[in-house]
């Protein structure tokens, strides 16, 4: 068996020999007198909050999995409605169970010691989509809905600790991250997928890109940057990034009214309807607040800078011109240093354009997919 070797990006391999320094029991005492205290630092608050409760997670289907090998440019899609398909790795077969085994919407699967809750939609060509910070399936529907009949497959997830996923005992970095990503695509039977990733789910989408090439045909880049603020990302509003520490938005209600327009911009504080729409789809699968953290403490360090002129994929890159979070100009950034991407800036999108401005965000992304390498 090769010896293994920590993919770029920071893979720590203290985290896989159980020894991580940030072992659960050892934060626990390490920051129980900072909690009665004062305020901690970000898992002091995740051992004092109290346990969130995802809810029952519906048994549909289970996919087992430890990796699979990658493909090119001619993937099939992922099977459909069969009792076995087929893993591409190296411990045998992946299996469906549960009463809608067959189902193409729901299923779990199980990659790297977690359950991963994933949905695919449609038939075509397949897409991946990587949500932000925090963000569940549901919160795709929106732009999914304006790809229906478009000849797109859209595959989505929860990431995890988010939805009904579940969460590692000990956070991981952006590599172990990209690792599980790609062993999630391997898992649901492609050898290699379009990737479209918004916010922090951008981020993951260049780590994947980075670490296995071989996964990713096409890359769309949306509302996302090159690295956190002071690695070559250049920062939001300071309100707006504040308001990122705290997943509260996606418990409350009241509190998602107050903050949202102010922290996504565009379209979204003017109109009620798109409001109760996303406040819907984030409160009904939350992320748990030690998986909010972990995805907080899995992107501080984090940079893409040094490694983007080696992407050699078609990139897409697309930016609002009103963003509190990510400004135009980190857009702008990635187009510059990724050497086949073009910019799109969507003019007056927020943060959240791909859901405020589906349709037109749609037709630009499957444009560029389906479009042959020479551009026709």
């Amino acid at each position: 068996m090769p010896s293994r070797k920590a993919p770029a990006g920071g893979l720590d391999e203290d985290a896989e020999r159980g020894d991580h320094p940030y072992d659960r029991e050892r934060v626990r005492r390490a920051t129980a007198p900072a909690i009665r205290a004062r305020s901690p630092q970000p898992f002091g608050l995740i051992e004092a909050l109290p346990r969130h409760a995802v809810g029952k997670v519906a048994k549909r289907e289970c996919v087992s999995a430890s990796s699979s090998s990658r493909g090119g440019e001619d993937s099939s899609p992922a099977p459909r409605r069969t009792p076995r398909f087929g893993m591409h790795g190296t411990r045998g077969q992946s299996r469906l169970s549960g009463p809608d085994a067959g189902d193409d919407r729901i299923r779990f699967v199980e990659v790297d010691g977690i359950r991963i809750r994933a949905a695919i939609r449609g038939a075509g060509r397949p897409l991946l989509l990587v949500m932000g910070i925090g963000g569940n399936i549901e919160m795709w529907h929106p732009f999914e809905r304006a790809l229906d009949g478009s000849g797109i497959q859209t595959i989505t997830f929860d990431a995890p600790g988010v939805g009904e996923s579940t969460n590692w005992r000990r956070p991981r970095r952006m590599g172990a991250l990209a690792r599980t990503v790609d062993r999630l695509i391997g898992a649901l039977g492609y050898q290699a997928v379009d990737v479209l990733g918004v916010s922090f789910g951008g981020a993951l989408a260049q780590q994947l890109v980075r670490q296995s090439p071989d996964r990713v045909r096409r890359l769309v880049l949306a509302a996302t940057a090159p690295g956190i603020p002071g690695l070559g990302g250049v920062p939001g509003r300071p309100g707006a990034m504040l308001t990122l520490v705290t997943p509260l938005r996606y418990y409350s209600p009241a509190y998602f009214r107050k903050v949202a327009p102010t922290l996504y911009g565009g379209r979204i504080g003017r109109e009620p309807e798109l409001l109760a729409e996303q406040a819907h789809a984030r409160m009904s699968r939350p992320p748990s607040p030690r998986g909010y953290f972990a995805q907080l403490y899995a992107m501080w360090g984090w940079t893409n800078v040094p490694w983007l002129r080696s992407i050699r994929h078609p990139t897409l890159v697309m930016a609002g011109d009103d963003d509190p979070i990510i400004p135009l100009a980190n857009g702008r950034l990635l187009a510059k240093l990724i050497p086949l991407a073009r910019l799109e800036v969507i003019t007056g999108g927020g943060h959240l354009f791909l859901l405020e401005e589906a349709d037109r965000s749609a037709a630009l992304v499957r444009e560029f997919l389906l479009q042959r390498r020479d551009g026709t």
